[in-house]
């Protein structure tokens, strides 16, 4: 069934002012960053209110997040740095300098941050840091994204790295999704070793693969681990969902018009460590075919629900989108006035009732371009 319904709050605090992420730090905390100024906020969702602005030092932001931690912790990624800071007083705890190109934002597994460096022409490489670890006393790894092969595009035609996502599969071992601005994505399979000798860690590759969706740039993509398989289990146990750059004249032409890929990686038997990927769904976000309706089909953000059976894309329509995870269009959703560049599920509220606890529906909110934070509850 498509409904499209208004958003329990919005919130506005940021004047307008485009907005480039938004990230839980808990059920009813949130923080937001602004993308050219880097102005930082944090909200309180239980009354729909600014808690605390940290003004920006003209370092643009590109992403807030939260690391896994004993005590609150909140990720913050702008365009020459990655900071840490304890939520509690909001002061930069640790902070490593970084050289971003582009505007692909980082990936966060547990305590280590998976974020890009490159230069515009050369080798794609991921550099990874465990957020536990001193900066200044340990030393950050680098990995190779892509890996030239004689079935590999030449680096330079692949263009920018324009998204990434990475996956915990069990102990020690990731997936990782690097979206490139030729359309191509690259998926590597991987295990993170400590050698407590030295103190170190190590990565060790296992396999990779990559497929292609179009010629557009792949703005966002999210990984999920299917429902029918254990943590342990690498077989037939991940689904994914991308979504690229587009719009309505370049796609009217073209016998394919959709802008979101849902893609299976899948083992070819219990015995191998190979991988494979295939696209199993096209999906289109607005009409394109008429011209009254002037859609803009391209996304810039998608994310599944922490179960797996949902998933959100926020696109240039302006509009956000609930799919099931086969594909199902469920719920659309209006309530800004400029792109979605971002969203998030709110994780597992509880609500207690004297000696009764009920779990509620996990609400959803949406950063635009217009400045603006919706907050929907998705009931579905």
């Amino acid at each position: 069934m498509k409904m499209q319904i208004v958003p329990l709050s919005t919130l506005r605090g940021h004047a307008g002012n485009s907005i480039s992420s938004v990230c839980f730090i808990n059920e009813l905390k949130l923080a937001s960053c602004e993308s050219k100024s880097g102005t930082l906020i944090l909200w309180d969702l239980e009354r729909f209110r600014v808690l605390q602005r940290i003004q920006g030092d003209g370092s643009g932001g590109l992403k807030v997040g939260k690391i896994q931690s004993e005590h609150e912790c909140l990720f913050y990624q702008q365009r020459d740095k990655i900071s840490l800071y304890n939520v509690n007083d909001m002061q930069v705890t640790k902070r490593i300098n970084t050289v971003a190109v582009g505007f692909c934002k980082a990936a966060i597994c547990g305590s280590y941050v998976f974020f890009p460096s490159q230069p515009l022409d050369g080798p794609h490489e991921i550099k990874i840091w465990d957020a536990f670890i001193d900066p200044l006393a340990s030393s950050i790894m680098t990995f190779a994204a892509v890996e030239s092969s004689p079935n590999t595009k030449a680096t330079s035609k692949l263009g920018m790295m324009t998204s990434l996502s990475v996956l915990e599969r069990g102990k020690s071992l990731y997936v990782m999704c690097c979206g490139m601005e030729s359309g191509d994505i690259f998926l590597t399979t991987f295990t993170i070793n400590s050698v407590e000798q030295l103190g170190l860690k190590t990565i060790s590759c296992i396999h990779r693969c990559s497929i292609s969706v179009g010629t557009e740039p792949v703005l966002c993509i999210d990984l999920a681990v299917s429902a029918s398989s254990s943590i342990d289990d690498f077989g037939n146990s991940i689904v994914g969902i991308a979504g690229i750059a587009g719009d309505a004249a370049e796609l009217a032409n073209k016998k394919d018009q959709g802008t979101i890929f849902i893609f299976k990686l899948s083992s070819p038997s219990e015995f191998s460590d190979a991988i494979l990927c295939k696209i199993r769904k096209r999906l289109e976000t607005c009409p394109i075919g008429d011209p009254t309706l002037s859609g803009k089909p391209g996304v810039g953000c998608c994310t599944f629900r922490s179960d797996g059976k949902l998933f959100a894309v926020g696109g240039w329509d302006k509009r956000t989108r609930i799919f099931s995870r086969g594909g199902k269009l469920l719920r659309i959703m209006k309530g800004h006035n400029n792109s979605i560049v971002d969203m998030e599920w709110q994780p597992t509220r509880r609500l207690c009732f004297k000696d009764q606890s009920m779990t509620q529906p996990p609400r959803l909110v949406t950063a635009g371009g217009d400045g603006r934070i919706c907050v929907w509850e998705v009931e579905l």
